[in-house]
């Protein structure tokens, strides 16, 4: 009764998502149609809506006649025949059946990398950074057999329209993976192929604007850069991949032998030789001093991790190299996945 904005704040939402009744409970309560029927005190804010509704409250007995209304009338003197025993056991054994894998229907077999990466961060604290199964009826309901960041998108028409971080750095990724690299990209041939995507509506002016073309050239001068460019028939960018991961080595206390989880992420580049295979990632962010700089490599360290073993599997071939590229820094890190 307390909100003083049109749409119910976060944490409310978030209170409610076990029941949508519950959302729409909190809604009708700001409705002045409300006022007749609840002795509740003024609310701050009401909901200015044309419509109109009534609330009827009815108690067990008077439900239970309503039903009489519905019932099908019994059929008299019908000829009832007795079921045999070995029928009786069998509907007795369907009805008592347990499912054997109960912990696997409170669980998405779907897992995608970026929540998954905590669980990579450091191959020796495996134990540590499972995520926890729970197994309680309050904590399915808060959150099920997912690891999820709990916070509520905002509706397009509340977002800001600034050009942030992220956004710049899906157009810079979507660059550099429809740069041609049969030839060395310049100045110009970036800005030329940038229009081309302005033009067809792959990226937005405003945010064309702020892609540092700089850091793309450099890159392409680095020895990474020109081993991409020595062999771009080898080079895969932007490559999807799936994996199969045991349930038990992600959720603590879960053992179910036979459950899998299905892992999906996108590879942003990797060189595919003969006998082995050179990954890299690209990283738009920015870091300002040597600390902010280390929890950066530690938040993706396991993403990489994570990337390295998928490619490994799919391709049958060791990932000997895997490559951060801090694009604003014009920076190279070659990360240890052991």
């Amino acid at each position: 009764m307390d909100q003083e904005n049109t749409v119910l704040d976060p944490a409310l939402r978030l209170k409610g998502k076990a029941n949508l009744m519950d959302w729409v409970g909190m809604t009708l309560m700001r409705h002045p149609d409300m006022q007749n029927d609840m002795q509740t005190s003024e609310s701050k804010k009401t909901i200015d809506h044309p419509a109109h509704f009534e609330i009827h409250w009815s108690n067990q007995a008077q439900l239970a006649e309503a039903i009489k209304d519905y019932q099908h009338p019994t059929v008299q003197n019908q000829r009832l025949i007795s079921p045999e025993k070995t029928e009786i056991r069998e509907l007795q054994q369907r009805l008592d059946f347990v499912y054997p894998m109960q912990k696997s229907t409170k669980t998405t077999s779907y897992q995608s990398v970026s929540e998954m990466k905590r669980l990579y961060n450091d191959p020796d604290d495996q134990q540590l950074n499972k995520i926890s199964w729970e197994s309680t009826l309050e904590q399915q309901q808060n959150r099920h057999y997912r690891y999820v960041t709990e916070e509520l998108a905002k509706p397009k028409f509340m977002q800001e329209e600034k050009v942030d971080s992220i956004v710049i750095g899906s157009a810079t990724h979507n660059l550099l993976q429809l740069l041609p690299l049969t030839t060395p990209p310049t100045f110009d041939s970036v800005e030329q192929k940038l229009s081309k995507l302005i033009e067809q509506q792959q990226i937005d002016n405003q945010v064309a604007e702020k892609i540092d073309i700089s850091a793309i050239l450099w890159f392409f001068q680095t020895e990474l850069g020109k081993k991409i460019l020595a062999a771009p028939e080898r080079v895969h960018r932007e490559q999807p991949f799936s994996m199969l991961k045991d349930a038990r080595e992600v959720f603590l206390d879960f053992d179910e032998a036979d459950a899998e989880l299905l892992i999906h992420g996108i590879v942003d580049g990797f060189i595919e030789y003969e006998d082995y295979v050179i990954l890299y990632d690209f990283k738009t962010d920015v870091v300002h001093n040597e600390q902010r700089k280390q929890n950066l490599l530690d938040n993706y360290q396991g993403q990489l991790r994570l990337y390295r073993e998928a490619l490994a599997q799919a391709l049958n071939k060791p990932v000997i190299n895997t490559f951060l590229v801090l694009l604003n820094h014009k920076e190279i890190i070659e990360m240890t996945t052991e």
